[in-house]
């Protein structure tokens, strides 16, 4: 069973700047070929990471279309039923935003501990 982060134990996370640089390198590996990174991430870690990650991220899922959206959630590995819950939530990417970062995020902390 795969860890479950909250919005809290990610915030821990993400306090750590590896763990921040790689969660980072992990969504821009599945964004690949779908969309072009003008620049690479600029985050100021004396203040709070998490908005300035979702932020990114709502940016760069606004730039897919519909089909390009399903192919990251499909390389992102997110569960259908909560990427159509995002789809229907009043700020979608907001919401999605947070399912996509909880999700590679798990992935990093899992290739942390097991590699």
């Amino acid at each position: 069973m795969l860890p479950q982060f909250s919005f809290d134990k990610l915030r821990n996370l993400f306090s750590e700047e590896q763990f921040v640089l790689l969660t980072i390198q992990q969504i821009h590996k599945d964004l690949a070929g779908l969309v072009t990174l003008k620049s690479e991430v600029l985050l100021d870690f004396e203040l709070d990471i998490y908005p300035q990650l979702e932020d990114h991220l709502k940016e760069l899922l606004k730039e897919l279309n519909d089909s390009e959206l399903q192919q990251f959630v499909y390389k992102v590995d997110l569960k259908e039923h909560d990427f159509l819950n995002a789809l229907s939530a009043q700020d979608d990417f907001e919401k999605l935003s947070f399912l996509i970062i909880q999700r590679e995020a798990q992935k990093v902390y899992l290739k942390s501990q097991y590699s």
